[in-house]
């Protein structure tokens, strides 16, 4: 049995997550992103996301949402912090 660990980092601007909780959930039916190069990702049951409070602003692992991005005028960064075991 082999199990891979890492480490890894996203980073979120701040003011354009609603206030409130960001958590790792499931994606629910018929839930979407565009991802920050662009795509619309069609989610499903099978998909972990970080979610705020109303949406997904990543899919947990893998891409973050472009509308969450970090930009030149972001002033406030969520910093991720996750450690992965499969």
């Amino acid at each position: 049995m082999c199990f891979l660990k890492w480490r890894t980092a996203a980073r979120f601007d701040l003011d354009k997550l609603v206030p409130g909780v960001v958590i790792v959930r499931r994606a629910k039916i018929e839930e979407s992103l565009v991802s920050i190069d662009g795509g619309n990702r069609k989610l499903n049951a099978e998909n972990l996301v970080i979610a705020d409070s109303q949406k997904p602003v990543a899919i947990a692992g893998v891409m973050g949402a472009k509308d969450t991005e970090v930009t030149e005028r972001t002033q406030n960064i969520l910093l991720e912090r996750r450690y992965l075991i499969r």
